[in-house]
């Protein structure tokens, strides 16, 4: 599976214009240029990225290819379908976004077997947080995997005050048990 990026101007203006942002000629030319840096940059990590997302979740891509577009404007960091990440902080933090929607795309291709599963967790949750505690048990060992732990410790603190302040703790409590088997992890664990 290979990630390709684009800028397409018209869908960045209209995330810009929902947005009730202003989208300025350079903002654009800055985008593309982005966009071609954060390739050479990921290529270099990408083989090694993929094999360890499929490696710990037990999961493969059924996509030859995922396209990712790099927006300036939307509320949120990124979306997994279609693929949009928004420009900002380091090409590491839009790397980690990356990981992350890769996984919410991995779910998705598999959701025959995992999304009747995640559905059955936790009774008194909403879907998005199920969801995410079953994302973010995977890119935890993902990150772990690649980068290490004191990586990983740097990435949580900054993700947890961001983003997913209530998941995290317990992704944090059930990760010891976690082998990297996702349909059998949710199979056999009782998550409630």
């Amino acid at each position: 599976m290979k990630v390709s990026f684009e800028y397409a101007r018209i869908y960045d203006e209209v995330l810009t214009e929902m947005s009730r942002k202003k989208l300025s000629p350079s903002q654009g030319e800055e985008a593309e240029e982005l966009a071609k840096d954060f390739e050479k940059y990921w290529r270099n990590k990408e083989t090694r990225i993929i094999s360890s997302i499929e490696k710990n979740s037990k999961l493969k891509f059924k996509k030859k290819e995922i396209r990712c577009y790099f927006v300036n404007h939307l509320g949120y960091h990124a979306i997994s379908n279609p693929l949009t990440i928004r420009i900002g902080g380091t090409l590491e933090d839009m790397r980690d976004i990356l990981v992350h929607e890769l996984i919410h795309n991995l779910l998705i291709d598999n959701e025959k077997i995992t999304l009747p599963l995640i559905k059955r967790t936790y009774e008194d949750e909403d879907f998005s947080f199920k969801n995410h505690v079953v994302v973010l048990l995977i890119e935890r060992k993902v990150t772990e995997d690649i980068f290490g732990l004191k990586y990983f410790r740097q990435f949580e603190q900054k993700d947890r005050m961001l983003n997913f302040k209530f998941e995290w703790p317990e992704v944090d409590r059930i990760y010891p048990r976690y082998k990297g088997n996702i349909v059998s992890f949710l199979k056999n664990e009782d998550l409630d």
